[in-house]
């Protein structure tokens, strides 16, 4: 190609490049809105009590029908007060617990091992039912100020000179419930619990059949 034409063609491609140029839509920048005015009010929206009271309403029903806390600790009674007793068993009394006494029996295998005390609680029972009424054994037990409960004991019972044995209906017995204790422990009550426990156990049908709502039978001791 000669010098000529290559001129005439480079004549032609700027004319072509101008054209371009002149087509094509220059961009514009992009618009920003100016912002908006938010109108504020003088005075606070009104609030709604009604919902309030919908809310407040079902946890006041709920609060009022809590039901006062019981418990099954019984009646207190003192030594000497005579207590009257009946289940729907067929048993009835008047049971007196009169005094608690220190007491020893004699050789090396009827007396209290070292470091423990023999203690005897005399108890009056009035039978006012139409059967035998017998207080078994593990129904009495002995507590001391530190919450220690002591059952009846064997050896020392077999010491006394006469035990609590059951009651014929219409009649009154004087007898003994022997214990064994350490001698620095401080007794304070005794607890009579005719159910054998039963009161304890939730699920216990038999339970129905005593007053658990006055069991056990609390005696204070020292009277204080």
């Amino acid at each position: 190609m000669s010098n000529q034409q290559r001129g005439k063609w480079g004549q032609w491609g700027a004319i072509a490049a101008v054209l371009l140029l002149a087509g094509c839509p220059r961009s514009q920048p992009p618009q920003v809105s100016e912002p908006s005015e938010v109108e504020v009010s003088d005075t606070e929206p009104a609030i709604d009590t009604g919902d309030v009271e919908a809310i407040t309403e079902p946890i006041t029903e709920v609060v009022d029908s809590v039901p006062e806390p019981t418990t099954n600790a019984g009646t207190v009674y003192a030594l000497g007060d005579a207590i009257a007793y009946e289940n729907d068993l067929g048993k009835r009394a008047k049971l007196t617990f009169e005094s608690v006494r220190e007491f020893s029996g004699e050789g090396i295998l009827q007396t209290p091992p070292d470091g423990k005390t023999w203690l005897a609680v005399t108890v009056n029972v009035e039978n006012t039912g139409d059967e035998d009424f017998i207080v078994t054994f593990n129904q009495i037990e002995l507590v001391d100020r530190q919450g220690e409960n002591y059952r009846q004991n064997l050896r020392a019972e077999s010491v006394l000179e006469t035990d609590l044995t059951a009651v014929p209906s219409g009649e009154t017995l004087q007898g003994d419930v022997a214990f064994e204790v350490p001698e620095e422990a401080e007794i304070d009550r005794l607890v009579y619990d005719p159910s054998n426990g039963l009161c304890a156990q939730e699920e216990s049908e038999l339970a129905a059949s005593f007053p658990c709502d006055r069991l056990p039978i609390v005696v204070d001791l020292v009277g204080e």
